[in-house]
């Protein structure tokens, strides 16, 4: 009865238009429209972001891992006993803290756990020479590992190689991720 009262003609506005509860409706609907699509496309962003990074700590790993696998062979080649790392970078990397390499100087030193490789934007390649601080550290640790090989009971020596790359994400940079890469590498002379 009431309704009644307000649609009749007499009281009708004379104004073909929305009210105020069609706009808001129009407006709600709209938000939900753009809003949504726009999170999706944030969180894919987000991921993209993540998988470049992580994509990069792992070829970072990679490098330092192939760089002590050269060096190994470099040592092998040049009658060096047993084909092991140099002794140098065996020290280095032995430690408990680890080392860090600099595979374009051909450096090995101390890992501090604090210094992250810096990013040379003419060459696109990392190291810890040059102004540009990168987002990721480079740890490398070299493990001595026995293992009994063979029947008449001969011990290989073994050693575990640890590249561990961490770095600071780009949405929070509070927020470390890191990756580990393990690799193995036996005394050459021994096969």
């Amino acid at each position: 009865m009431i309704f009644s009262f307000f649609f009749t003609k007499k009281y009708r506005v004379k104004g073909k238009g929305f009210t105020l509860i069609e706009t808001l409706v129009a407006i709600s609907i709209l938000l939900i429209a753009v809003a949504g699509p726009m999170v999706v496309v944030s969180q894919a962003l987000t991921s993209s972001y993540y998988a470049r990074d992580q994509i990069t700590a792992f070829y970072l790993a990679q490098d330092a891992i192939e760089y002590l696998r050269n060096e190994k062979d470099i040592a092998f080649s040049s009658n060096a006993p047993e084909g092991v790392f140099p002794q140098s970078t065996y020290d280095t990397c032995t430690r408990a803290l680890g080392c860090r390499i600099d595979t374009i100087s051909k450096r090995v030193e101390s890992a501090d756990g604090t210094t992250f490789l810096k990013y040379n934007n003419d060459t696109g390649a990392y190291s810890y020479t040059g102004d540009n601080n990168s987002r990721f550290m480079r740890t490398i640790r070299i493990t001595p590992m026995d293992v009994d090989a063979s029947p008449e009971n001969e011990t290989l020596t073994e050693y575990k190689i640890t590249a561990t790359v961490s770095w600071k994400t780009t949405a929070n940079t509070n927020a470390m991720r890191t990756i580990d890469v393990v690799e193995y590498l036996y005394e050459v002379s021994s096969f």
